[in-house]
């Protein structure tokens, strides 16, 4: 068998994937919960669970594309900017009520969902540079 190697990219991007789906599942595991008290109906905040989801799956390649455009902007930046929009959008959402409130939680969805990719690109950004991360193991760990 052989044995795991563990380093300090390994353990921060395991740290990474743990962190990220902590957020995106307690975002989207507790969006009906978190919306029926603020007076959305079931149908509502599945409608916006699927529809931040889908606008997600648009941004994404969007996203990677201005990525490949600008050299200054990597997958850290880019996962760091939209991590403090994310917080920004977590505590718009605890001080609101209403529609911003709503539109807070479209973004408390989306944007971990558009980080995902760059998270994913971290394994591999590691690979290239000769350094073991494993994604797969590190994968696991997160959603463990």
């Amino acid at each position: 068998m052989k044995s795991l190697k563990v380093n300090k990219p390994f353990v921060l991007t395991a740290i990474a994937f743990a962190c990220y789906y902590s957020v995106e599942l307690c975002a989207i595991g507790f969006a009906t919960v978190f919306l029926r008290d603020e007076g959305v109906s079931k149908a509502g905040s599945g409608t916006i669970v699927a529809a931040s989801c889908i606008i997600a799956a648009l941004l994404q390649p969007a996203l990677g594309r201005l990525c490949d455009k600008i050299p200054k902007l990597d997958w850290k930046r880019m996962s760091t900017v939209m991590a403090l929009i994310l917080l920004a959008c977590f505590t718009g959402s605890l001080l609101t009520k209403g529609a911003v409130l709503v539109a807070f939680y479209f973004a408390v969805i989306i944007f971990p969902l558009c980080i995902n990719p760059f998270l994913n690109e971290s394994c591999f950004y590691y690979g290239r540079r000769g350094i073991n991360v494993n994604f797969g193991v590190v994968r696991g760990l997160g959603s463990f």
